[in-house]
């Protein structure tokens, strides 16, 4: 299926090649996400009136973001490039490496991925603290059955769709697949947008519970 006009247009101010993005694999409140190539995925930022809302994010806001994360938590980032528009200092589209045989973190799998959630929140307890901003753990679709998991007592029903897991030497790794940070300064500051501030303050508390409900790990 082709893409909508608006992306071909929009991808014309940036080094990718258009005629190599495939089928689309997924589309959340902040990005849609293509195929692209043969061994990647490149994320384009929704145009939806969620993020007019909320506020976009920007090319800076991106890098920022994804240097905290490979500063903290490197070994576990997908391998990324964000790319810049040539006419818009701001547009930007991100390209990762696609990897056909991940899945979500579950609370079926999340046993045998060992200490590596573990590890993940200690170094994000350290973004927290440094930063004010958190990694989004969760997605759309892993707060939805985070929340149903919780309310029907059935923690095997969880998942983080923002953490994948993936095949290892010896046992499966997660990799972080959204470098998006969440904002969570404890007083509101101009240069982040309300709504924006609002919403990620209180889908973090929310996580922090639903994570311990369903995971047994704490996030703070």
């Amino acid at each position: 299926m082709a893409q909508p006009e608006w992306i071909n247009r929009y991808l014309q101010d940036f080094d990718v090649q258009p005629e190599q993005m495939g089928q689309r694999i997924s589309a959340g409140r902040q990005h849609t996400i293509y195929r692209y190539g043969v061994d990647e995925v490149i994320k384009i930022p929704q145009r939806s009136l969620y993020m007019k809302v909320y506020g976009p994010f920007h090319h800076e806001t991106i890098v920022r973001d994804l240097n905290i994360l490979l500063e903290h938590l490197g070994e576990f980032i997908i391998p990324t490039r964000v790319l810049q528009s040539r006419t818009d200092p701001d547009d930007y589209v991100i390209v990762q490496q696609w990897l056909p045989q991940s899945e979500f973190l579950t609370g079926l799998n999340y046993p045998a991925t060992g200490d590596d959630l573990q590890r993940i929140t200690e170094g994000n307890r350290a973004i927290i603290q440094k930063y004010r901003v958190s990694v989004d753990f969760l997605g759309n679709i892993g707060f939805q059955q985070c929340l149903k998991a919780s309310l029907m007592r059935q923690p095997q029903r969880a998942c983080m769709n923002n953490l994948l897991v993936v095949p290892g030497a010896e046992r499966p790794c997660i990799r972080i697949a959204d470098t998006n940070l969440s904002e969570l300064r404890f007083h509101y500051h101009a240069e982040v947008g309300l709504f924006q501030w609002v919403i990620d303050s209180a889908l973090f508390q929310i996580t922090r519970l639903l994570i311990h409900d369903n995971f047994g790990v704490e996030l703070l």
